[in-house]
């Protein structure tokens, strides 16, 4: 088109694309500082002459126009699942420091009131009564101290109970929370597929759908890869969590499966935290065998909740467990050994597990290790056991020698040192585990940064494109003031 009124609609379709560009650039701004928006730009397409020429013919124009193609999220899919990977990789870690520190601020090492202090208490005041075998309020200390020690490691062992139970919990939330989502995440795909086709601004249900698999890499390390219609495929360990529709299958739709969880029982009954599928019917996915699918989840909260329970804590109540056994034995075969206030031979001090371990009566050899049995939780002092019952001496007849009492508090070192080595592994394992969740935030930040710069709504950029399509409106604005002088021109000269 080319002429006078040729200009006019030039300058018409300037006005309406800048209109445009201008809500564009007043919408980002507005949502400067929404949680996962994703900023936008109008594209513009230049409107040229007939697209079909035919032969002999020309066009005398010199371009048509501006149009707006559409409006563009400026997300970057690569970039999307990168986030998605370092995030799930540090929610990980994050999950793991947060119960150890926890716990470690719960068993008190180093510490007055830990089992390290109350074993020294317990090895220092049999060296007393070795020094002074005949006092009684040596004795009384002996047993006192028992007592402490033996409490001391019961609250040890609820420590490492209350945290099981904490993360149980927490691993029964976090299913929650993902089951929730992957029906989110069905539901967005089916009302952003049926928008977009019918050409509505689906750009905020995209937003909250990457949202929601952000949270499900967050919660779970889930994996999401997206179909060539835009839709998101979700799965967790290979396991399909979202399921999108198959043209090739008549009758098909998006749904979500649920993730199931098994439960922990307790920390020493074997039991770990396992999960499964169930398809949107209420099934047990299952695999080519038609045995049910086991799903692996290795990232994200849960999968740090999982390293936890079925790892870390019961690696380290089975430490715990032994050490109250041997401290048990060792005590009690040494108290078998000796006699103690009137000749007779020694009598076990402690008892663990429903059973008096090792050395219940002389010439008895107890009961044999079971790592199934909860011997720290039930660790106490032999009811009813007295001061006069410490064996002492090492002498039958009444002789107080105190060389028993000696030998008792040099019998359980081993179990001291396995005490520390315990602790002390745990220590290694919380500062490496500081060490690794420090070097991913930093991973993490920097990607969070290169989303921003992508992603991200700059006001500084937002204001130029403002100005930017402020302007180019003033100018198409100008060519209508001119093109109607110039039509009032013509008109006056033809009535003229």
């Amino acid at each position: 088109m080319t002429g006078t009124f040729g200009s006019i609609n030039i300058a018409k379709t300037g006005l309406q694309y800048q209109q445009i560009a201008i809500d564009v650039a007043d919408n980002n701004i507005s949502n400067v500082n929404t949680t996962g928006y994703v900023r936008e730009a109008a594209n513009a397409v230049e409107v040229g002459g007939a697209s079909g020429p035919t032969m002999w013919s020309s066009y005398p124009g010199y371009g048509e126009g501006v149009a707006a193609s559409g409006v563009q999220r400026l997300s970057d899919l690569l970039l999307g699942q990168r986030q998605r990977t370092e995030h799930g990789t540090q929610s990980l870690l994050e999950a793991q420091q947060t119960s150890l520190s926890r716990f470690e601020s719960a068993i008190g090492e180093p510490g007055d009131d830990g089992v390290a202090a109350a074993l020294s208490a317990f090895s220092a005041s049999l060296q007393d009564l070795a020094n002074n075998p005949g006092d009684v309020s040596a004795r009384e200390s002996v047993v006192a101290d028992a007592q402490t020690l033996s409490q001391t490691i019961q609250a040890q062992s609820k420590a490492v109970t209350d945290e099981v139970n904490e993360d149980s919990a927490g691993a029964a939330t976090d299913v929650t929370q993902i089951n929730a989502l992957a029906k989110d995440v069905a539901s967005l795909n089916k009302s952003i597929f049926v928008g977009s086709q019918s050409g509505n601004d689906v750009s905020n249900l995209q937003d909250q759908r990457d949202q929601d698999v952000l949270q499900l890499a967050q919660l779970a390390g889930a994996t999401t890869t997206v179909q060539a219609d835009g839709r998101y495929a979700v799965s967790i360990g290979g396991v399909a969590l979202v399921n999108v529709a198959s043209s090739s299958v008549p009758g098909s739709t998006d749904s979500a499966n649920t993730l199931v969880a098994s439960p922990v029982a307790a920390v020493v009954d074997g039991s770990t935290l396992t999960f499964s599928m169930d398809d949107a019917a209420g099934n047990p996915v299952k695999d080519s065998s038609g045995n049910p699918v086991g799903v692996s989840v290795t990232g994200g909260d849960l999968g740090g909740l999982g390293v936890l329970l079925n790892t870390t804590l019961p690696t380290y109540y089975q430490g715990l467990n032994k050490i109250a056994y041997d401290l048990a034995a060792t005590v009690n075969n040494q108290q078998a050994s000796g006699y103690d206030k009137t000749g007779a031979t020694g009598t076990a001090l402690f008892s663990a597990g429903g059973t008096t371990p090792a050395g219940a009566t002389s010439g008895s050899a107890g009961t044999a290790y079971d790592p199934t049995t909860d011997y720290a939780a039930t660790l106490s002092v032999v009811s009813g056991f007295g001061a006069s019952q410490v064996a002492a001496s090492s002498e039958s007849g009444g002789t107080l020698d105190g060389k028993n009492a000696d030998a008792l508090s040099t019998a359980f070192a081993n179990v001291s040192d396995q005490y520390q080595s315990l602790v002390s592994g745990l220590g290694s394992q919380i500062n490496a585990l500081n060490n690794q969740t420090t070097n991913q935030q930093a991973l993490t930040t920097q990607v969070d940064n290169e989303w921003q710069q992508s992603a991200g709504v700059s006001l500084d950029e937002e204001t130029i494109n403002l100005m930017s399509a402020q302007r180019a409106y003033q100018a198409s604005s100008k060519v209508l003031s001119v093109m109607d002088d110039v039509l009032n021109t013509l008109i006056n000269m033809v009535a003229s």
